[in-house]
């Protein structure tokens, strides 16, 4: 179909004839095909996207004023649907599926001038690619679109268009090479990608990319490469005048100590670039590999504010927490995974409703609870934050994926290429720790010692035990009321969550930029918590009547590095890691 004949069919489709946009539609599909499948690299999905465009231009033509862009007005359309579709398919998909090779010109002539070994690499570098990484180079190499027209058809302005065609092609390459193509091959590359996604013969013999569309200038070369190192070494400089790195910096009270009354939130504080200012949740994914008791895996989606596209914030996958710096483009992997900003308890799907009522109403908040959860493995539950504001606040998702790889919900979700810097000390990097506990209850002394991983994954390979002794005799203690991290939770929150859950209230207490403090406020005996919220670690437990009179203090220390050998759990007694309904230390101290 010519520009001339399409340009005709448009204006007659526009003046009701419908035998002209029967033709239209039927004379765009292969071009509209082809488009869509370059993006998306699903059979199944290209069919389902095409016909929404195509249903979608049959309502819209007539809004259309200027009928030589009737193209570019439904590429516009299908861009849209094909991200929406993936995203949608992300959820869905069985896991399991793999790329099922394009076979419209696997018989004929030209299956035999191409390698099938290459073509193969070409297909799954491109597969590997982020979705923006492969529109930019469906949209410049095979659309021959200008860096403008990207840049309108993308939402964004034509430099960054520029910039992602220059990281596209660097991601490319780097997939390319991980199979051993070399980097001299790209254009070559993307010749027969264009060729194998072509919807006939004819499409596939004309596929072509010029040499000139690769280039995307010297500048957004330079900036490409260098931007990014650039703005981390600013950053790490600033990091180091700064004292340390948190994920929420959170602006303590007007003076330390201070309680932070329930729902009041804290605002965090200006300076700090991996704070959530300007930052809008979108969705959470919240994954149960064993059940909703055990280990949360969990994924947050944002947004920039007043921007449209949506990308991953941070990602635990059972064994390390990533976030991304939109403003450097760096990810930082950190010791823990991240407090909400105005550091109130993390709820999760799986929580019921006693717990999360219990938990509203210290905190003053109005918690939305997914439908009733089943209690087995693979549960799998999204929170969208998105809902209008006549609508409740999260909307939820559930579905029940037994067979679940982890890797296909919580993989890398950045550019391949992307900088990450790792902030961990060395006992997260280690993913595990020793730590011993000194103190006194009730002018008792207290000894004990204990192992504890640091992530989900290194709980599989060893369980966590605690030995106490108080007054040279061994109590009977576990995990509840301490903190548990390879629970998927920070120790602020699985502390909280205990207190409320055996029916106590807390405050929480912000005492400088790296420390909390939880009291138990409504029994006969005060329990205060001590928490370094940077690392992730219960630090010390107060112990006091409900006249002020001190009855003890527990100290935990922590090694980084095993000097001793013989402190392996091997010889250890597998206590029960938790008591969900009982605090075991309030009811030792009253004994005592």
């Amino acid at each position: 179909m010519t520009i001339g004949e399409q340009t005709t069919l448009v204006e007659n489709a526009q003046n009701g004839c419908q035998t002209s946009l029967n033709r239209l539609a039927e004379g765009i599909r292969p071009r509209l095909e082809q488009y869509v499948y370059r993006l998306t690299l699903d059979r199944q999905l290209t069919q389902d996207v095409v016909q929404e465009t195509l249903t979608i231009m049959v309502k819209a033509l007539g809004k259309l004023e200027k009928t030589d862009r009737f193209w570019p007005f439904l590429r516009k359309i299908a861009l849209y649907k094909a991200r929406d579709a993936q995203k949608a398919e992300i959820r869905r998909r069985d896991v399991h599926d793999r790329l099922t090779p394009p076979t419209i010109v696997e018989d004929n002539h030209l299956a035999e001038q191409i390698n099938r070994e290459l073509k193969e690499i070409v297909v799954h570098s491109m597969q590997a690619l982020q979705p923006d990484h492969r529109q930019v180079l469906t949209l410049r190499c095979y659309e021959e679109m200008d860096y403008s027209e990207i840049a309108a058809v993308m939402d964004r302005s034509p430099f960054a268009a520029r910039m992602l065609f220059v990281r596209a092609k660097k991601a490319l390459q780097k997939q390319l090479a991980r199979h051993g193509v070399r980097k001299a091959t790209l254009l070559t590359a993307l010749i027969i990608f264009g060729k194998i996604t072509a919807t006939s013969e004819a499409a596939a013999a004309g596929t072509t990319v010029a040499a000139g569309s690769l280039k995307a200038g010297v500048t957004a070369g330079i900036l490409a490469a260098f931007m990014t190192k650039i703005a981390a070494m600013v950053l790490m400089a600033a990091t180091i005048m700064g004292g340390g790195l948190t994920l929420w910096k959170i602006t303590p009270s007007n003076s330390p100590g201070a309680v932070t009354p329930a729902g009041q939130a804290i605002q965090p504080a200006k300076a700090d670039f991996l704070s959530s200012a300007g930052l809008t949740p979108v969705e959470s994914w919240f994954y149960f590999p064993s059940g909703p008791q055990g280990p949360v895996l969990r994924r947050l989606s944002a947004r920039r504010d007043g921007g449209e596209e949506a990308f991953c914030r941070w990602v635990y996958d059972g064994a390390t927490s990533r976030c991304c710096d939109p403003a450097s483009g760096c990810v930082y992997i950190l010791n823990c995974n991240p407090l909400r900003p105005d550091l109130s308890v993390t709820r999760l799907p799986g929580d019921g409703w006693e717990l999360t009522r219990r938990l509203d109403q210290i905190e003053g908040r109005n918690t939305v609870l997914p439908a009733r959860v089943e209690e087995k493995a693979g549960l799998w539950c999204i929170a969208d934050y998105t809902a209008p504001t006549n609508q409740p606040r999260e909307r939820w998702t559930i579905t029940q994926r037994s067979n679940l790889p982890l890797e296909d919900c919580f993989r890398h979700p950045w550019a391949v290429d992307v900088r990450e810097i790792d902030k961990r000390d060395e006992a997260h990097r280690r993913g595990r720790t020793f730590f011993t506990v000194t103190g006194e209850i009730n002018e008792q002394n207290v000894s004990g010692r204990g192992y504890m991983p640091l992530n989900a994954a290194m709980a599989q390979h060893k369980r966590p035990w605690i030995e106490l002794t108080v007054g040279g005799a061994s109590v009977n203690a576990n995990f509840t009321g301490l903190g548990r991290p390879w629970t998927g939770l920070h120790t602020i929150d699985t502390i909280r969550r205990d207190v409320a859950r055996c029916g106590y209230t807390f405050t929480t207490k912000l005492l400088d930029d790296s420390h909390a403090s939880i009291e138990i406020t409504n029994a006969i005996i005060y329990l205060t918590y001590t928490v370094n919220l940077n690392k992730d670690l219960l630090e010390s437990i107060d112990m006091t009547d409900s006249n002020g009179q001190n009855l003890g203090r527990l100290d935990f220390n922590y090694t980084e590095t095993i000097d001793n050998p013989d402190t392996s759990n091997n010889s250890r007694p597998e206590y029960e890691t938790s008591s969900p309904h009982k605090l075991w230390l309030r009811n030792l101290v009253s004994e005592k």
